[in-house]
């Protein structure tokens, strides 16, 4: 495929990443899944870490916005207006633009847990059909979480955790 990335495109990305370490960047791993610069910040207050997840989030998003990306997971609404969540899938999709509010960037999941959502429009490919037939989709973003620790707040996007649906982007 054209699109694809070549060896050297991902040795540059990975060098950028590993150069920037501002949360912006985001990392080629080996198996061409775009992951977030594994930085992690340390604040000395829970209001101080929280605006830090806030700008994690909003970098994130950055990186992506109107960039075309492979998915695993799809949600959004069938004509019901259940929500439909479709997973182990691989769904083409285009990152629109999202609110900053409770239901988009900055989707909070108690003090500790940023778990953003992302709009996205579905543009077809493999599994898609089922995700086509879905209004206002949408997908889980990469998660940041806050730990409390001796040094203060820990500020750092969530491992993947096994046995949990993982973000994975990959540019399409």
């Amino acid at each position: 495929m054209a699109d694809e990335a070549s060896t050297g495109d991902k040795a540059v990305w990975a060098l950028l990443g590993a150069v920037v370490g501002a949360g912006a960047m985001y990392v080629l791993a080996k198996e061409d899944v775009w992951k977030p610069n594994p930085v992690t910040y340390v604040e000395k207050t829970l209001e101080a870490a929280q605006r830090r997840a806030e700008q994690m989030s909003r970098w994130d998003y950055a990186e992506w916005v109107g960039r075309k990306a492979w998915v695993e997971a799809v949600s959004g609404y069938d004509s019901f207006l259940d929500v439909v969540n479709i997973e182990d899938a691989k769904i083409k999709v285009r990152i629109r633009e999202t609110s900053e509010d409770e239901n988009g960037l900055l989707h909070w999941d108690g003090d500790i847990n940023l778990d953003p959502y992302w709009n996205v429009e579905v543009l077809g490919d493999e599994d898609a059909d089922e995700a086509l037939d879905l209004d206002s989709t949408w997908i889980d973003a990469p998660s940041i979480r806050i730990r409390e620790t001796n040094y203060g707040f820990v500020v750092e996007h969530e491992p993947d955790i096994p046995g949990m649906p993982a973000v994975r982007l990959r540019p399409a």
